[in-house]
């Protein structure tokens, strides 16, 4: 039985929805969510998901047609990508939760996390800059439309879908 397809879904919503939420300008539209919230639920445990969803495929990886092998090492590629950068955006928001929330987890109580405080607080505040977010979320979701049309060509074949067939022939002639 193939475990990876339970685990994939789920973190390709919760990430496409974060980039979506991350690029659009809805704190124009709608000023009075709190964004910054939502923005950190999605993009937690989208990565979380992800990482999940590549521990299955690792699992699933064995059972794979040996045809498919190249396929799979641009796929695993561009899901490492995915989860790398939506793990980045993901820490810097937990961050900014933590320094928010819990300002006593970097004071003299937790003296050995005192040392980490300023750096963890300027890496986080640079990563937020909106530019610098909304860019690193735009990679992410053409990284993980990308591991997801590869997927795709891997199940269904390269004709199954009009995008799947444009990424196989950028990677693959």
């Amino acid at each position: 039985m193939k475990i990876h397809p339970i685990f994939v879904h789920f973190p390709i919503a919760l990430l496409i929805t974060y980039a979506m939420v991350e690029i659009l300008p809805l704190k124009r539209w709608f000023s009075r969510i709190h964004w910054d919230s939502v923005k950190t639920f999605l993009v937690f445990f989208g990565t979380i998901g992800a990482v999940a969803a590549a521990a299955a495929g690792d699992i699933d990886e064995k059972s794979l047609a040996l045809g498919l092998r190249n396929i799979l090492e641009v796929h695993k590629f561009f899901a490492a990508t995915t989860t790398l950068v939506f793990g980045v955006l993901s820490a810097a928001y937990i961050l900014r939760w933590a320094f928010q929330e819990y300002p006593q987890l970097f004071t003299e109580r937790f003296r050995f996390l005192s040392f980490v405080r300023q750096p963890l607080r300027w890496i986080s505040d640079l990563i937020l800059i909106r530019w610098i977010t909304v860019s690193l979320a735009l990679v992410g979701l053409i990284a993980v439309s990308i591991t997801g049309a590869l997927g795709g060509i891997m199940v269904y074949g390269v004709d199954a879908d009009p995008f799947g067939k444009f990424i196989y022939s950028l990677f693959f002639g």
